[in-house]
């Protein structure tokens, strides 16, 4: 498992390399503003990786996003 800060297109590129060889990802995206079309970008990015890969994502809250590998699915109902 594998701890990022998203504040640009750099962290997203190596949240990708990492997701691919296999980790999983949480990302702080509290660094960039939520009204900024970079954040839509940037997710949905992410969105394909976790479809190519056959992984998962979700969001949570504003605050951050997980990515995960293939085969590794986020449960999404809460314990």
């Amino acid at each position: 498992i594998h701890i990022a800060e998203i504040d640009g297109q750099q962290a997203a590129m190596a949240i990708k390399d990492a997701v691919y060889d296999g980790n999983v990802v949480i990302a702080d995206i509290t660094r960039l503003r939520t009204n900024d079309s970079t954040v839509e970008h940037i997710v949905d990015e992410l969105k394909q990786v976790a479809r190519e890969v056959d992984g998962d994502i979700v969001q949570k809250g504003d605050d951050q996003i997980i990515v995960t590998p293939t085969g590794v699915e986020i449960g999404r109902e809460k314990l």
